[in-house]
């Protein structure tokens, strides 16, 4: 729905009444009913959907809303029937510093609405460290893109969950800020120091889903194997380390022989006169680094540029480049395949420099798995 604020006062006044507003009737109240009712419980002890609206579990009493926006715009508005509240505010810009939610939070502060933070005092059994042992481990949202590139957003948002063995959790996340979370009934917990509410489907020991009050849309499934965020982190991380610090390499010892001005088998690894198969395997591998290393580079500055998440909307130049090395990155990572093969076959260069050379190609067929996985290259 796309409306002026003047049409979303009488639309919340509408769903605060019988469904009129200043004698015209806009919803009958069938209809109230309906879209009031709940449509979704995901867990008894945590927010659920009603139809179009989500419940807020920042208020003590019942209340729902929703939230929107749009490349130019952002925008939150709630309801609270029993106090006949509707609150509706609206940015023309999308940035951290125009925060629908603060101006609600000022409003829920003024009408001592606020439900109250999660205890840090809370008693634990001895069965408590058990079950937070069970909800511990990497969690990952349905709601996120599970196709192209804009799925990597999946792979921010993960929730892990951590446990000292007291019984509370600690959740963290990358795009989040680390939480405490302490047992308030079996597989429940509430976050100390906010409203939140966090509870895990557990059945002989295996968690099925973990549910967040504040994440209305969400569920959260377990993430096992090489799906890990560690995994995958190394898995991207390592393969460009290789290749930044192999360039650093090349450009080293490329002054050091011209200041020294002498060129030899045992330090350069090839002569003038090298054949040509050799030449193409050191440019496959050379290449394969540089546009590891600018794939990188240019997704990074799109990705900020563009305004974090935004920029898979917007796809500012640098993600637009980014997009098309994958394909680059694929075909010269083949390429130092079959010049690793061709170095061992034929003896060239010295023993360290063809290890050097496999390991680039392993790792560069690594990355391009890495990078298919994750939507770059339409697989």
């Amino acid at each position: 729905m796309s409306a002026p604020a003047t049409d979303m006062a009488r639309f919340m006044r509408a769903h605060l009444g019988d469904g009129s507003v200043d004698g015209e009737r806009i919803l009958e109240p069938g209809t109230l009913d309906r879209m009031h009712a709940v449509h979704e419980e995901r867990h008894p002890a945590v927010t659920g959907w009603r139809f179009g609206f989500m419940e807020d579990p920042r208020v003590d009493v019942e209340a729902f809303g929703h939230g929107g926006a749009t490349l130019h715009e952002t925008t939150e508005f709630l309801l609270v029937p029993d106090h006949e509240l509707g609150i509706f505010v609206t940015y023309n810009v999308r940035s951290g510093e125009a925060n629908p939610g603060d101006v609600v939070e000022e409003f829920l502060d003024l009408y001592g609405l606020h439900a109250p933070d999660g205890t840090e005092d809370v008693p634990t059994e001895a069965e408590a460290g058990e079950r937070a042992e069970t909800v511990s481990g990497e969690y990952a949202g349905h709601a996120m893109p599970d196709h192209g590139p804009a799925q990597l957003l999946g792979l921010l948002g993960r929730l892990t969950l951590t446990t000292e063995g007291d019984g509370r959790l600690v959740s963290n996340s990358p795009m989040g800020p680390d939480r405490e979370w302490v047992e308030v009934g079996p597989y429940v917990y509430e976050e100390v120091g906010g409203p939140d509410v966090l509870a895990a489907e557990a059945n002989d020991g295996q968690v099925a889903a973990v549910h967040l009050s504040s994440a209305t849309p969400d569920t959260f499934a377990p993430v096992t194997g090489p799906d890990r965020f560690p995994v995958v982190a190394v898995a991207l991380g390592l393969p460009l380390a290789a290749f930044a610090l192999s360039l650093i390499a090349w450009a080293g010892v490329g002054v050091g022989r011209a200041w020294r001005r002498r060129r030899t088998v045992q330090e350069r690894g090839e002569q003038s006169g090298q054949p040509t198969g050799v030449r193409a395997a050191r440019l496959a591998a050379a290449g394969l680094s540089i546009a590891g290393v600018a794939f990188a580079g240019l997704f990074a500055t799109g990705f900020v540029a563009g305004g974090g998440d935004l920029a898979f909307i917007t796809e500012p130049l640098p993600l637009r480049l980014a997009y098309l090395a994958p394909y680059v990155v694929a075909i010269l990572a083949l390429a130092t395949v079959a010049g690793a093969g061709y170095a061992w076959r034929h003896r060239a260069w010295s023993r360290p420099v063809r290890v050097h050379q496999t390991a680039l190609a392993v790792l560069g067929l690594a990355f391009t798995w890495q990078l298919g996985t994750h939507g770059f290259l339409g697989l």
